[in-house]
């Protein structure tokens, strides 16, 4: 960034090293929702699975549909066709294609993600906020948004 920005004064390097640092904790912030949401699918399928087996067993038999969803679930994260069968079964009664595990996976970590969205919201407000604010430098702040905003849109997001 600092090379795209070329700041021309002290002022200048000033600002870009504020907007490093606020461009790089957005990003960073989003790195972690999604591995938030990566890892509560894992345990919204296990917990799922549970609950599936445990409607399946006789009263009594909460180990049985433990080891049965340990089992399923070991073979939903090793092997990609039997993943997809999994996921299409514990889908089969929600509205949508993956309905079910995400809902599960929200509630899991619901309180959590809002906390991360917070963030994301107020390191976005703070970066803007020093954009506006090297505005009146209208050169020097075209240089600043354009290069803050390549390298927000850089970091890969991937959604479940």
């Amino acid at each position: 960034m600092l090379e795209s920005i070329r700041p021309k004064d002290f002022i200048e390097r000033l600002f870009v090293r504020d907007l490093i640092d606020l461009t790089w904790e957005e990003c960073r912030l989003r790195q972690i929702r999604e591995a938030l949401l990566a890892e509560s699918r894992s345990a919204a399928v296990e917990r799922l699975l549970y609950r599936k087996n445990l409607r399946e067993v006789p009263e009594g038999a909460e180990r049985i549909a433990r080891a049965q969803a340990k089992e399923q679930f070991k073979d939903w994260t090793n092997d990609r066709a039997k993943q997809k069968e999994i996921e299409k079964d514990l889908n089969k009664h929600s509205q949508g294609e993956d309905q079910a595990i995400l809902a599960a996976s929200y509630s899991e970590i619901h309180k959590e993600l809002e906390s991360v969205k917070k963030s994301i919201a107020f390191a976005q407000q703070r970066r803007m906020a020093l954009l506006r604010e090297v505005e009146h430098r209208r050169e020097f702040g075209q240089r600043a948004r354009k290069a803050s905003d390549e390298a927000v849109a850089m970091i890969p997001t991937k959604s479940p």
